[in-house]
């Protein structure tokens, strides 16, 4: 779309404000770091100015995204430092099974398995999930992750 910038290879590190001094104020643009020229440049915008996050997986001790990543949140960090509004943010998207092996990476482990009859087992190989929810291995995603926590908290 025309009105849309895109670049890349760059990070944003601040937004701007039409008045920094006064907390009325509104985001005008923000302030970029280009890694290929290193260079910082600031876009501005009377329309408005849209944070895409990509992902808050960094913050999380295990996570299936590659090794280095970049997904730390840094959006909802960049508008919590101008005091905007954030909201919504239990509603992150997450995985709740992935492969855990001794000193690997998790590997994700897609929904479409469990929905096909994969079944979640432990250690022993005793399935658990429908000891935390009637629906087992199809409870949704929060009650998977619980269930899954709870048993490789205990060994499992």
């Amino acid at each position: 779309h025309p009105l849309i910038t895109t670049s890349t290879n760059t990070i944003v590190h601040d937004l701007l404000l039409s008045n920094p001094n006064d907390s009325s104020s509104s985001v005008t643009g923000v302030s970029c770091f280009d890694h290929s020229s290193n260079k910082s440049y600031d876009l501005h915008s009377s329309l408005g100015v849209v944070l895409s996050t990509g992902g808050l997986n960094n913050i999380y001790e295990h996570s299936t995204n590659p090794t280095g990543y970049n997904a730390l949140g840094t959006s909802v960090a960049l508008g919590s430092r101008v005091n905007a509004e954030i909201k919504d943010v239990e509603y992150v998207q997450f995985h709740p099974t992935a492969l855990k092996l001794p000193d690997s990476a998790r590997y994700l482990l897609t929904e479409a398995l469990r929905g096909e009859g994969a079944i979640l087992r432990d250690k022993t190989g005793r399935p658990f999930a429908k000891d935390y929810h009637p629906s087992g291995e199809l409870a949704p995603r929060d009650v998977v992750a619980r269930a899954v926590f709870s048993e490789d908290s205990k060994g499992g």
